[in-house]
């Protein structure tokens, strides 16, 4: 039967960290013994004695515990942490920030009436203004709004005590400030927010999404004492059997524990409950023992339950109390931080916490609050609480330091804090830059960027329907990141802007948005400097244009449409010139040959379409006219050497997390990348995401894959520079005259490779809250600019021949490479085929020409188009 500890317990504060610590025994009996005085003598020299050589062992013993406790902790809490090396997120210190709180207790509804202290009367305002700043990295500004779209139709679980519904209430507060109209935002049982309800559930209606919270202060199940035990014995802790509420934690998609609070003297042996395994009573068992028995059972338990493909678990430690002294009736709430933590940042029970999660099978993230809690003891309720008579030095004042907890569980969700790669910190030194936290479109998505080819204005496209100019600024030195200025403002599209591209000229610029519009823009010169007027309005689409481009004379536009077509525009009239409409999905990403020769687009039905420039003529006039070539779906795979090959899907389905799949030609043309790729080396291992290479001589199937991203890549894009030979390697993968650069973008880190080096030279993780939507680099490939959902944009700045150094190529050679016999890429793949290193062991990826369109235009194809006979090849792993 379920029990409530309330009902034998007193509201008494629990003891202090020190008393709690050092009580890892059961209570004793005391007794009277009545002895001689000789032997009272004999047994005071005795003590003596003893006592000495307990201070000798103890030296020998205590003290190799404590440096492990307080030295290797810290070795051991790495483990877990996300970021590895490159930023430890609770490695750091608060700093004074204006801009916070994030919120207002008193316009937030499930706020506890105790933790709103402002309300509550304390007329001291700085304890509201910390924030917490790691050492190695930021940990951004929530933006609520993009937090409530990636937890549409999820469920977020908090599991333990009242310090667990604290954090809830925040996480609440901190989301409904995304919100405009909050009157759909309620508890689902009506219920109002007390210490004793075990179950609380606020749903966001307008997102389909609930934050509940379950009151479970043990994790294990708490039960009437078994029959004939001592008297004193009124209840126990079943540490082999979890909570029995802990069926309704199963299905969550963010599950949050917390557990410590209540393992301490006072809430347990001082109202007689005691630890129970299977049958037996252990009388004699410590806290200590029991609490790590408990996590055992709490390990096992999401071992056996809990489907990491659906659930990410968090472990959130022990919150520091600042209690003046034991009896827990003097609050010590300071009007600062404390500058030393005082001996509060370490916990046994956050050790036991660390020491578990580290054998189990399902990941579990740690959240350590420990010591970055124990500062603050500035931010407690003290006497700002429902009862004033009472002082609190354990629970945290909202707005406060649970909203920190919260920002950082929200930036592991976000993958924030992915590890990133050795060769990051190699460049960190070098490359400068990050995100720039300004005002970019109202705090709201930015879905594209670009810079102008000539003057270098960065152009941002966003979700409040404006395009925004900016005018980048060059770091003053080696340890400022670039920065940018406010330009001018472009509007005129009534609905978000999803792509946006400026004209090889830099004379227009193409703009497509939601609903179909797409607008032309014009670059005019006036008295009182350059602006930008709008053109044309190109109107055929009927739907959301995601992505669109222009072919390098300026003289067409492509783009592509959530209504599933292409259409090929005549820049000059503003007129559709061609439809390709064989996808049956949406088309998130359209790109142009540089050569002229080809376009291609990339679907959420998995299919990437190449079409060929078969020209026609009217009347003697030769036009463009462009035909199905190949349609890339499908490749075979064969599993073993045994087995028969099978076929598989070459692209991620509709159920990216993006808007966009931002396919491109190199510049030179020698070759095309495509995101959104999705591998398996056998029908039941995991897909691993990658970009696929594909030869402009063989454009049938994919020549090398770039594997190893964490996340789905949704957008690629190449430096417009190109750079002489280094010489870095004796066979590289292109065998091209020069070096080329690109990017490639996942849903939240960025990759750079060039095209004589096997690893990527520059990687970045974590850099934004939410999805990565576009990629631009500057016409002197001096400054990489990402743009995100999270409301942001991202400015990397190389100096001068830091990528290489630069080299111009006519449009002959270009030609030249292009047209050469053997494709740079195919050489490659003979290399590999010879037992190039590279091939790791890898299975062979063959290609049944992926899949022939059989669509009208299918006929009217290039001889180039006749079904290829099958080859074996073996993919290039760049890892």
């Amino acid at each position: 039967m379920g029990f409530s500890m309330e009902r034998m317990s007193s509201l008494n504060k629990s003891v202090s960290f020190k008393q709690r610590a050092s009580s890892v025994g059961s209570p004793r009996i005391s007794r009277k013994t009545w002895v001689s005085k000789l032997f009272h003598v004999l047994i005071i020299i005795g003590s003596l004695v003893s006592f000495l050589l307990a201070v000798g062992c103890g030296y020998l013993y205590v003290l190799p515990n404590l440096t492990y406790a307080f030295h290797d902790h810290k070795d051991r809490f790495s483990d877990f942490d996300d970021a590895s090396n490159t930023c430890d997120v609770f490695d750091g210190n608060w700093v004074l920030d204006d801009s916070y709180p994030l919120y207002n207790a008193s316009e937030c509804p499930f706020v506890e009436q105790g933790f709103n202290c402002l309300g509550n009367g304390r007329m001291d305002e700085d304890y509201l203004k910390w924030r917490w700043k790691p050492k190695n990295c930021e940990i951004l500004r929530v933006n609520a709004r993009v937090v409530l779209e990636r937890l549409r139709n999820k469920r977020v679980v908090f599991v333990g005590d009242s310090m667990s519904r604290t954090q809830w209430e925040s996480l609440i507060c901190l989301l409904m400030t995304g919100l405009e109209d909050k009157r759909n935002v309620y508890e689902v049982n009506g219920n109002n927010i007390t210490k004793q309800i075990r179950f609380l559930g606020v749903r966001f209606g307008d997102f389909n999404f609930t934050i509940e919270f379950y009151r479970s202060v043990f994790l294990v199940q708490h039960n009437w004492a078994p029959k004939h035990v001592l008297k004193r014995v009124r209840s126990t802790l079943k540490l082999d059997k979890l909570d029995d509420i802990s069926n309704e934690w199963i299905d969550s998609d963010v599950l949050i524990f917390n557990s410590g609070q209540w393992w301490v003297p006072g809430k347990l042996f001082g109202v007689g409950c005691y630890f129970q395994v299977d049958n037996s009573v252990k009388l004699g068992m410590s806290i200590a023992d029991a609490f790590g028995t408990a996590l055992q059972t709490w390990a096992s338990w999401v071992d056996n339950m809990i489907n990491p493909n659906k659930t990410r678990v968090f472990f959130r430690t022990f919150e520091p109390s600042h209690w003046r002294n034991l009896t827990h009736r003097q609050c010590n709430v300071t009007k600062l931080p404390l500058e030393e933590t005082e001996g509060k940042d370490f916990s046994p029970f956050s050790d036991s916490v660390f020491r578990v999660v580290k054998n189990m099978t399902v990941p579990v993230t740690v959240v350590h609050i420990t010591p970055m809690s124990a500062y603050r003891s500035d931010a407690h309720v003290g006497t700002w609480g429902d009862r004033p008579s009472l002082s609190d030095c354990s629970h945290w004042c909202l707005p406060g330091v649970p909203d920190t907890w919260n920002e950082i569980v929200i930036s592991y969700l976000l993958g924030n804090f992915d590890p990133a790669s050795e060769c990051q910190q190699n460049k960190e030194e070098e490359m400068r830059g990050g995100t720039i936290q300004i005002n970019w479109h109202d705090l709201k998505p930015v879905l594209t960027c670009d810079f102008h080819p000539q003057s270098g204005l960065l152009a941002t496209g966003g979700a409040d329907y404006d395009i925004k100019l900016w005018t980048t600024i060059a770091s003053e030195d080696e340890k400022k990141a670039p920065g940018v200025a406010y330009h001018s403002n472009l509007s005129y599209h009534s609905s978000a802007v999803n792509v946006l591209r400026f004209s090889p000229s830099g004379e227009q610029l193409a703009s497509g948005a939601d609903g179909g519009e797409m607008i032309l823009w014009k670059l005019h010169s006036t008295d009182a400097g350059e602006v930008w007027k709008v053109l044309k309005s190109l109107v055929f689409h009927r739907k959301d244009v995601l992505d669109l481009q222009w072919s390098t004379d300026g003289a067409y536009l492509i783009s592509g449409s959530v209504d599933n077509s292409c259409i090929i525009w005549d820049a000059s009239k503003g007129s559709v010139h061609q439809i390709l409409d064989t996808h049956s999905h949406y088309v998130q990403g359209v790109a142009w040959d540089p050569l002229g020769k080809y376009a291609a687009s990339l679907s959420s039905d998995r299919t990437c379409r190449i079409y060929f420039n078969k020209p026609s003529k009217s009347k003697g006039v030769e036009k463009t006219n462009y035909v199905c070539q190949h349609v890339i779906a499908k490749a075979e795979q064969q599993m073993s050497e045994e087995s028969e090959s099978t076929r598989i899907h070459l692209f991620h389905d509709e159920t990216l997390p993006s808007f966009f799949r931002r396919l491109a030609w190199s510049t030179d043309g020698s070759f095309l990348l495509l995101p959104a790729g999705s591998h398996k080396s056998t029908l039941t291992s995991d897909p691993v995401n990658t970009a696929y290479v594909f030869s402009r001589k063989d454009l049938s199937r994919p020549a090398l894959m770039l594997p190893g991203a964490s996340k789905p890549i949704v957008a690629v894009r190449f430096c417009p520079m190109t750079f002489k030979l280094r010489g870095s390697t004796t066979s590289p993968f292109f065998k091209l005259p020069y070096r080329l650069i690109f990017a490639v973008a996942t849903l939240n880190s960025l990759y750079i490779y060039d095209t004589e080096s096997i690893q990527p030279i520059l990687v970045m993780a974590g850099i934004h809250y939410a999805a990565i939507t576009d990629i631009a680099w500057s016409p002197t490939g001096n400054y990489l600019a990402l743009s995100s959902q999270d409301g942001y944009c991202t400015l990397l700045e190389f100096d001068n021949e830091e990528l290489g150094s630069p080299m111009l190529i006519s449009v002959e050679e270009k030609h030249a490479v292009c047209e050469s016999k053997t494709s740079p890429v195919e050489e490659a793949i003979k290399n590999e085929n010879n037992s190039s290193p590279v091939d790791g062991g890898k299975k062979r990826l063959e290609n049944s020409e992926m899949e022939k369109d059989g669509s009208k235009n299918d006929k009217q194809a290039s001889s180039n188009s006749s079904k290829p006979v099958k080859r074996r090849i073996t993919p290039m792993v760049m890892d």
